[in-house]
Order: structure tokens, then C-alpha cells, then sequence
């Protein structure tokens, strides 16, 4: 602990960002300097397994739920509303309108379609597969353009807490298909909403 708080110390001291004297504080006053662990090894949010990666990701791209800050209720995101059919077995979300992702491209029921089924039963997307999501989702079906139903093999009230996970994140099909299989690497840009 002592180690610590000397190296906050020192490079609090040494980059100006406070301490005495003061003098490179003009330098840095609007500047955030933020520490990571490491580099992000990649950002494509269904295929990323280190906290890093999934830092940025949660930062580039939304799920259709997530939780409420400060409690742990699912709340909407991308979608506005979905409904949990009464056995269990379909979950239909109805998304927000309006969003568009980072290339310019209109977030809809194909973008959700296609992030989602690009996972089923491709083991580069290790998240999906560790949490066995191809025994679980049957399809992911376009109603309208606004609108997709998520179809399983089995009931599970628990499926909105799976969708507020990194690998449910929404990706730019647009982006996806300009950059192939770099997508989410240093030679691509990322596209989130």
C-alpha cells in the first residue's frame, strides 16, 4: 500500500497534475490521463475475453438492455420495450429509432439479426460459446424494422440478463462487412451506436 501511494505521489508531482509548485498545471488542466492494465488486444465485443478489450467495447457499443447504474434492474437501451411471451420461449424486443452507428449506417432489426446470428456456432466468438447460447437461441427473427423476437429452445425468463452481456453487443453490419475478418483490429474502424 505504501508503494502505491509514493508512485500516485510521483507521478501526480511529475506530470503537474497537482502536489506543490504547480507550474505544468496550466499544461494539463483540460486533459484527462487516464492508466490502463494493458492494450486492448482487439475490439470486435462478440470475439474479446480480456477486461481491456471489453473497457473500450463497453464504451464504442450498446446491447438492447442494460442495467439500471445504480441497482440491478434491466432497463432499455437500444430497445425501448420487449416482452417475454407467456411460456417462456420468445422474447420480442422493439427497438428505438432514430440511432444511427458510428459510419453513418441506421441501427435496425438487420443489424441486430446479423451481430447476433454471426455467433451461432462459430468458436471465435468465445463468450456466446462459453455461456452455451447455441444450446439456448433457436433463431433471431426480423418482425419489421423495428422489431426482433429472439426464439429458444428452452424457456428462460432469464434471457434479458444475457442480452445486456459484451458478446449481445450491436455491431455496424455496414462496418463489419468494409473490414471483413480484421474487423475489430488495429487495421479497421470500430462502429457502435
Amino acid at each position: 500500500m505504501t508503494r502505491l501511494f509514493v508512485a500516485v505521489v510521483v507521478c501526480v508531482t511529475v506530470l503537474g497534475l497537482g502536489g506543490c509548485g504547480g507550474e505544468k498545471k496550466a499544461e494539463y488542466e483540460d486533459v484527462l490521463i487516464w492508466g490502463r492494465g494493458a492494450d486492448s488486444k482487439g475490439l470486435d465485443p462478440g470475439k474479446e475475453e480480456d477486461g481491456e478489450s471489453i473497457k473500450v467495447c463497453d464504451n464504442i457499443y450498446e446491447p438492447l438492455v442494460t442495467y439500471k447504474s445504480d441497482e440491478p434492474v434491466i432497463v432499455p437501451c437500444l430497445a425501448t420495450k420487449w416482452e417475454i411471451s407467456d411460456d417462456g420461449m420468445t422474447h420480442t424486443f422493439y427497438l428505438r429509432k432514430g440511432v444511427r452507428f458510428h459510419d453513418g449506417s441506421r441501427f435496425d432489426a438487420d443489424a441486430v439479426v446479423f451481430s447476433i446470428k454471426r455467433q451461432f456456432g462459430d468458436p471465435r466468438y468465445k463468450y456466446w460459446s462459453s455461456m452455451k447460447m447455441d444450446n439456448l437461441v433457436e433463431d433471431v427473427v426480423k418482425i419489421d424494422d423495428y422489431a426482433v423476437e429472439f426464439r429458444l429452445k428452452e424457456p428462460s425468463w432469464l434471457f434479458p440478463n444475457y442480452c445486456t452481456m459484451h458478446f449481445m453487443y450491436i455491431v455496424s453490419p455496414r462496418a463489419v462487412g468494409k473490414y471483413g475478418e480484421s474487423y475489430g483490429t488495429t487495421t479497421s474502424v470500430p462502429a457502435g451506436t
